[in-house]
């Protein structure tokens, strides 16, 4: 009998699949203290097929990870699933852990892990008792309310991800972000953020769980790449750090000791514009002699003061040029992650944001939907405004929006979304779009 099931809500409509560097984690480490563990993908496999295959395994445990977009699917399939396997089944991930008691008042929901899952759910398999274990929270009792979260301080107490649960399609994810396609392999070297965007929950994990910024130690990096480059045939690694290079002192030991170990594979990552706008030309230069070949900005959109005073994202439209500036001189492919949608946002702001991505020479650009995450500063302004429809159900950022929009009905907007999406970096005028019915 295995002791865990795991399932990764891999959902949404991106024409690629990518690992979970949490699950991948949580199974490396329970494999080390030697527990047995499967992992069940929702983009491979059906509700009915994963259901059906842990009806056959008997598991001691059910755990499903979920972020808030995907809670709607998670909750339907732990209720199916207590229906057909009488088996605790837990929770986690960043929505359970902010919002634990909402998660178990659900039927198909036992217990949630508020915080990191790898030594927590080591003591649950070990069965230490429940009153024992940090970042616990049952349907019975309310002792999660005064515990300590379940967190791993030392990122190094961790073993490598266990690549092996994943599919080799996920593990090797191929995509074309405006340099042809690529064969790119995700990596972690940290966990956390040190911003407050009102978009986003980072604040609030730091606020409610006290959760800082961690970081593994370079070397142990650089030897987990080397590892990874003899073991797969890929392109370039992509970190999915929220901020690769928000320390400049590490990452200058990074490209240090990246070039001295001869890696000699490209790489990318993460980053806010006003960090590459304040590195030093020497790191910026050692970056590229290291090998970095892209870099992913949150642009989010082209008015600056919705940027400033509504997201809490205090970068200039000055940075944003002068950053993707600096990386197109040494060329460092660059893309930029953007929202649309605001209640407040016209056609005209849409289209202000979309050629302020060409105006920067954005060698991609990701467009999406807003959707105010339940607990963050945005969501409660909207939700005290009545802009948020609680009643409408959306899984991912592109094909719905729950914001009520005064001036753009909610089937227009995805439509709109998907003509940025498609068009850039081409002109386009979205006033006569929607004025002669092509949206």
């Amino acid at each position: 009998m295995p002791d865990l099931a795991l399932i990764y809500l891999n959902d949404g409509p991106a024409s690629y699949a990518q690992i979970s560097i949490g699950i991948g984690s949580i199974s490396a480490y329970l494999r080390s203290k030697g527990h047995q563990v499967f992992v069940f993908d929702t983009y491979y496999d059906s509700d009915a097929s994963i259901i059906e295959k842990i009806c056959c395994l008997q598991p001691k445990m059910i755990g499903i990870s979920t972020t808030e977009i995907h809670s709607y699917h998670a909750f339907t399939l732990s209720e199916t699933l207590k229906d057909s396997i009488n088996v605790p089944i837990i929770f986690g991930g960043i929505f359970p852990s902010l919002f634990p008691r909402y998660c178990l008042n659900r039927i198909g929901v036992d217990l949630v892990c508020v915080g990191d899952g790898e030594f927590l759910l080591n003591q649950l398999l070990n069965e230490t008792p429940y009153d024992q274990i940090h970042g616990l929270w049952t349907k019975e009792d309310n002792l999660g309310v005064d515990r300590q979260i379940a967190q791993v301080d030392c990122l190094d107490n961790l073993p490598w991800l266990d690549y092996t649960v994943f599919r080799y399609n996920s593990i090797i994810s191929v995509n074309d972000f405006g340099d042809g396609y690529k064969r790119r392999l995700f990596i972690s070297s940290s966990r956390g953020c040190n911003y407050s965007c009102s978009f986003c929950c980072n604040r609030e994990i730091r606020k409610k769980l006290k959760q800082k910024m961690r970081y593994r130690r370079i070397n142990d990096v650089i030897d987990e790449m080397l590892f990874l480059k003899h073991k797969f045939s890929f392109d370039e690694f992509f970190f999915t750090d929220e901020n690769f290079i928000f320390n400049e002192h590490r990452a200058r030991e990074f490209c240090a000791q990246y070039i001295e170990r001869r890696v000699n594979k490209h790489f990318g990552f993460l980053a806010r514009p006003d960090t590459v706008c304040g590195l030093s030309d020497a790191l910026i230069n050692d970056l590229k002699l290291a090998g970095c070949s892209r870099i992913h900005m949150g642009v989010e959109t082209g008015d600056e003061e919705i940027r400033k005073n509504l997201l809490n994202k205090h970068v200039s439209d000055k940075e944003i040029l002068n950053a993707f500036e600096r990386c197109r001189k040494v060329d460092i492919k660059t893309a930029s992650f953007n929202i649309i949608g605001f209640p407040t946002e016209t056609i005209e702001d849409i289209q202000r944001t979309y050629d302020f991505n060409i105006e920067i020479k954005a060698d991609y650009a990701f467009f999406s939907l807003l959707y105010p995450l339940k607990g963050t500063k945005l969501y409660r302004k909207y939700r005290r405004e009545d802009y948020i429809d609680t009643s409408q159900i959306v899984d991912n950022y592109f094909h719905g929006s729950i914001i009520r929009h005064p001036t753009i009905n909610r089937e227009t907007l995805p439509k709109i979304r998907s003509h940025l999406q498609s068009n850039f970096p081409q002109s386009i005028n979205l006033m006569d779009a929607v004025k002669y019915g092509e949206l």
